[in-house]
């Protein structure tokens, strides 16, 4: 367990915040008195809430009046106005989120525009006053959005869907929703040839359309427009003096979050304009910001306190939990089940609970994926990420955000504890050595359960979470359905086998889903995917392992994987630093998993 000393204070400051709705006194607090819709127009045109602003005694307040289901657990913990400055803070159970915006000097009706962080991002957002007291739903797509995909549907011409896109633009003049216009513009005149001096009125008018929403929208705008540009090798120049501009006129209430991604456009820039002391600058304030937000990030997580397995009560069970959770780091959904992971590696020893992850190129491309990963995942036929198998079977199914995060630990916890119920079903000798970069791993294995035959017919895997615990179907009026004996499928042996797995036990990587560390990454099955099967219930394998050779066949994979699928940031490098060796049984006929050991790879020789 790590102690967290400043986290405690952290936390009692967000209670007595949330339960105080702090605030500061301003000059004209009246002017903000009343309810106002927040409206992020790149993901929708209707209200995602309604916020209520009152005065007492100087001091502003504010409730939720209504919300949209995405932030309904959401609460205001600070309104504050300084000068023309508004900054509304949101707690949930997991993180906080600010709207910040300017405020009018003119009296009107005329909304308060700026930036919302949500869920890790930052959004062009508006606060306008309402009389609503409800949310319109289902929240769904904005107009402009619609009539952007509309615009380049089917236009296969670059000219022509510059012309289209160039029309929707005029008409929706203003609208920050338009940052999918502008991209698509900017691919457009890349096919199309334009030189950086005709692209140059693009960009233009596409920061002249987020100045409005404040300085913070105007970097991550340049970000965007960086990032764009990418596409040509002939814009590399315009590339780099956009990310510069941006790195260099940066607000300084800018969050480090935002900062850090600044700097890696401006790296990635100078290096492809053949610009490395601008690189070399750039990757130094890049490594001080990530050791900030690493601090930060270990401090805070996971969101939630963690309780330590305080052991069995009878000590005659020794079964072992093998949990493998597959993800992906662009996967915002997994998020929860990811944190909840990393704390379930806290909660219990590797004696009771053995964690491995799988990384997959769901929704995007994943630099911490390989062919291993991706093949065990087609052996249990998953549908996509986040998906979990305790010992082979799935009793829960879904993921969510770091607001999930801490419902899905304790849904684990109930399920690990049961499982931990019983004795081994096998029993696995695990030997591993080092000679420099050279692993050796000799394993045995023998199966001491009874052998049980399952027929074809039988419930999955993931029977469990039927609510029929794999007794025969119920008919409509609660009885069970007779089934003739002839009917039957003969019963199937069981087909055990032992398979390997290489974890790292930490990589360091911000992705899409804004998780910095990733723990127990799967970085290879030794001796295969299928494993060596287990004759009459026992076998053994030996496998070597060349840590250069393993390193080079990873990066081998995903050049090919890039050839034709781009990976959205930098590739981590790949250290295969604190590694283990995973060894477990399982029976392929009903993916159950007998048993699993965990042994660490010596450090050195």
């Amino acid at each position: 367990m790590r102690i967290r000393p400043l986290r405690n204070i952290l936390a009692l400051a967000v209670i007595v915040a949330a339960s105080c709705l702090p605030a500061v006194a301003v000059a004209e607090p009246p002017a903000l008195v009343g309810k106002w819709q927040l409206t992020l127009p790149t993901l929708g045109d209707q209200a995602v809430l309604i916020l209520a602003i009152d005065e007492q005694q100087g001091v502003l307040e504010g409730r939720i009046v209504d919300a949209q289901d995405f932030v309904a657990d959401r609460n205001v913990a600070a309104v504050k106005h300084t000068g023309d400055a508004l900054h509304v803070e949101l707690l949930n159970k997991a993180a906080k989120e600010t709207f910040t915006g300017t405020v009018p000097k003119e009296e009107g009706d005329r909304p308060i525009v700026g930036t919302f962080t949500f869920r890790g991002g930052l959004y062009p957002a508006q606060l306008a006053r309402t009389e609503d007291d409800k949310v319109e739903v289902p929240f769904g797509p904005s107009v402009v959005g619609t009539k952007i995909q509309r615009a380049v549907r089917g236009i296969v011409d670059p000219q022509k869907r510059l012309a289209s896109l160039r029309e929707v633009v005029q008409e929706n003049a203003g609208s920050p929703r338009l940052i999918t216009a502008y991209g698509e513009m900017l691919r457009a005149a890349a096919a199309a040839e334009l030189t950086a001096d005709e692209v140059q009125p693009i960009l233009d008018e596409w920061l002249a359309n987020a100045q409005p929403y404040g300085a913070s929208w105007v970097a991550q705008t340049q970000v965007f427009i960086a990032a764009a540009l990418a596409k040509n090798e002939n814009y590399k120049d315009l590339r780099y003096s956009v990310a510069h501009a941006a790195a260099t006129s940066l607000p300084a209430d800018l969050n480090t979050e935002l900062r850090a991604t600044v700097f890696r456009a401006l790296i990635d820039a100078a290096t492809a304009a053949g610009k490395p002391d601008a690189a070399a600058g750039a990757t130094a304030e890049l490594a001080r910001l990530d050791a900030i937000l690493d601090g930060e990030y270990l401090e805070n997580m996971p969101p939630f306190a963690v309780k330590v397995f305080g052991g069995r009560t009878d000590t005659s069970q020794n079964r072992v939990v093998l949990l493998e959770l597959f993800t992906g780091a662009e996967c915002p959904p997994c998020v929860a089940v990811d944190v909840a992971f990393d704390a379930l590696l806290e909660t219990y020893k590797p004696t009771e609970l053995i964690g491995l992850q799988y990384h997959l190129h769901i929704p995007n491309s994943d630099p911490l994926a390989n062919a291993d990963a991706i093949a065990r995942s087609q052996y249990y036929a998953l549908g996509g990420t986040p998906s979990t198998y305790f010992n082979g079977a799935q009793p829960t199914q879904g993921g969510g955000f770091m607001a999930e995060s801490e419902e899905k630990y304790n849904e684990f916890v109930g399920i690990v504890n049961k499982a931990l119920e019983g004795k081994r079903d096998a029993e696995i000798d695990l030997k591993v050595k080092r000679d420099g970069k050279t692993i050796t791993i000799d394993a045995a294995a023998k199966v001491v359960a009874a052998p049980t035959a399952v027929t074809a017919s039988a419930p999955p895997a993931s029977a469990a979470a039927d609510g029929n615990n794999g007794k025969p179907a119920a008919a409509a009026d609660g009885t069970e359905k007779s089934e003739k004996e002839d009917d039957k499928e003969p019963p199937k042996s069981p087909q055990y086998r032992l398979r390997l797995a290489l974890v790292e036990e930490a990589v360091r990587y911000a992705g899409g889903n804004k998780l910095r560390f990733h723990h127990h990454v799967v970085r290879a099955m030794p001796g295969g995917v299928e494993g060596k099967e287990l004759v009459d219930g026992r076998g053994a394998t030996q496998v070597t392992i060349d840590l250069d050779e393993l390193r080079d066949g990873l990066e081998k994979y995903l050049k090919e994987f890039a050839d034709s699928r781009e990976f959205p940031r930098a590739l981590p490098p790949i250290e295969n630093k604190e590694l283990s060796v995973v060894a477990l049984v399982q029976d392929d006929t009903g993916k159950r998993v007998l048993d699993a050991v965990l042994v660490r790879v010596p450090e050195k020789p």
